[in-house]
């Protein structure tokens, strides 16, 4: 691998958006970056005028020849990165100037990180006030217990966003026709099977639109309940989830339950 960390991006008919995104991947380490972009079968092809955005990230362009979903779009993005690192940033998202900066740092400064399973996620600006006080409370851990903390979150809900995570490429794992909350069945498995997650308070992201507001596949509000029961219902059959956590991934059913009730009675 030739390169630290692939940033991945699925687009569909968001040209000027994903531009924005494109050009939001800033650093002084220009060449241990790269961006992959997958264009997911849009009605009109997307394509970067130059091989390189505004600070020297070499970009790729991948066209899909069937529309897929963003999950599986990712998962193509994966098997063309040459990164050791996988970021993953959403197209009507973009990143905090000094994000990259931070991580290849970090990354390259210390040791312990090497040959480490790690995942790493920072603030995202524009989150909702219940995701960002979980969120602060896992930080506030000592880096011990953050590991237990995210997965005893993760039984409940997605506590991290997809564009302020960068992973490991060995834990990126995708499941085949998932298409809605694929997000939250790929950030549970990395939390489940990764030795260390770093959650600093730094801003890695700035969100585009409010979390399942109109705009985007998340809008899809009944395709999205049945899409987070499936990930919470092969939690119970994961090999790498433990027993214990196994017992709580109920709970978590009646979470989601009582949520989108509540959601329906004042919608």
């Amino acid at each position: 691998m030739d390169k630290l960390i692939t940033v991945v991006i699925p687009t569909f008919n968001r040209k000027e958006l994903t531009d924005v995104a494109v050009h939001s991947v800033v650093s002084s380490y220009a060449s241990l970056l790269e961006i992959i972009v997958i264009d997911d079968c849009g009605s009109i092809p997307y394509f970067f005028t130059d091989s390189v955005n505004v600070s020297g990230v070499a970009v790729r362009c991948v066209r899909l020849q069937v529309n897929v979903g963003p999950g599986m779009a990712r998962k193509v993005g994966v098997e063309e990165a040459n990164g050791e690192y996988i970021a993953f940033l959403d197209s009507d998202d973009s990143y905090d100037q000094g994000w990259m900066d931070y991580v290849i740092s970090e990354l390259r400064s210390k040791p312990q990180l090497q040959n480490c399973h790690l995942m790493i996620s920072g603030i995202s600006n524009g989150e909702r006030p219940t995701g960002a006080a979980v969120r602060r409370w896992l930080a506030s851990l000592p880096t011990s217990l953050v590991l237990v903390g995210s997965r005893l979150m993760t039984t409940l809900f997605n506590p991290f966003y997809t564009p302020s995570i960068i992973l490991h490429k060995d834990l990126c794992v995708f499941k085949d026709n998932l298409r809605h909350c694929e997000d939250y069945y790929s950030t549970m498995l990395a939390v489940f099977k990764a030795d260390l997650i770093l959650l600093p308070q730094v801003v890695a992201c700035h969100l585009g639109r409010e979390p399942n507001s109109d705009g985007g596949v998340s809008a899809a509000k009944e395709k999205m309940h049945k899409g987070e029961m499936k990930v919470r219902r092969a939690m119970l059959s994961l090999p790498c989830v433990p027993f214990l956590y196994k017992l709580l991934v109920p709970i978590g059913m009646l979470y989601q339950l009582a949520r989108t009730a509540v959601k329906r009675l004042f919608a």
